[in-house]
């Protein structure tokens, strides 16, 4: 028993520690999108941040609203698919008002990792390929934050997801709002060990497995 106590001692001091170390400062960089081409980079907003593999970006407190013709959305998009649209890569190489594959995302918030986004009306030229595959959503549908972890190196560029063929601009407006952090030492959250910990037959561990979700896991994880 006196083994026992003492490992749980220690492991719940390990635990406090853990969550009273000193949380790393990161910039949150607010980049405002617009639907227009009047962006630092044409189509695109160059969002002060070049990163390596490894590195992560966080994506949060997005708002604004941006008009497409009669469609009004917001950072999420339109919920209906259209296929002028940079992530429609299924139709490259035809004229601009040609493609016919419908994707989602329409009218959302992208980003780009690269140095040389695709401008509006390049996808109806073939050689975009290698820039167009690098084109992501930032926020899944009825999302409104989330993070990537890099996989190669790159600039980070946010456009408005729309005519990516056609470069049919006229009947665009608005913006929205973003803020972006990029950390070198993100931990995504714990997971919440409550449910886990209830059903633990033994006192001694369920009172640990209850310390160690309070201050590693759970609602508040870090």
């Amino acid at each position: 028993m006196a083994k026992l106590m003492a490992g749980l001692v220690v492991f719940t001091s390990s635990l406090l520690l853990l969550a009273l170390a000193p949380s790393i400062a990161v910039a949150q960089i607010p980049v405002t999108v617009s639907a227009q081409n009047n962006n630092s980079h044409g189509a695109w907003q160059f969002a002060n941040y070049c990163l390596q593999p490894g590195d992560y970006l966080i994506f949060s407190n997005a708002s604004g609203t941006w008009r497409d013709g009669n469609t009004v959305s917001g950072p999420n998009g339109s919920t209906m698919p259209w296929p002028d649209n940079f992530l429609n890569h299924a139709d490259l190489g035809v004229g601009p008002y040609q493609a016919r594959t419908p994707k989602p995302y329409w009218d959302a918030l992208v980003g780009y990792i690269g140095t040389l986004p695709p401008q509006r009306g390049s996808y109806t030229s073939m050689t975009v390929l290698s820039e167009a595959l690098r084109v992501f959503p930032v926020f899944p549908q009825g999302g409104t934050s989330s993070v990537f972890k890099l996989a190669e190196s790159g600039c980070l560029f946010l456009a408005f997801n729309a005519d990516a063929y056609s470069n049919y601009t006229v009947d665009n407006s608005g913006s929205v709002t973003v803020t972006v952090a990029a950390d070198t030492n993100y931990r995504p959250p714990s997971p919440n060990l409550g449910p886990v910990c209830q059903y633990l037959p033994d006192p001694w561990f369920q009172a640990v497995c209850w310390v160690g979700n309070l201050f590693v896991g759970g609602p508040i994880a870090r």
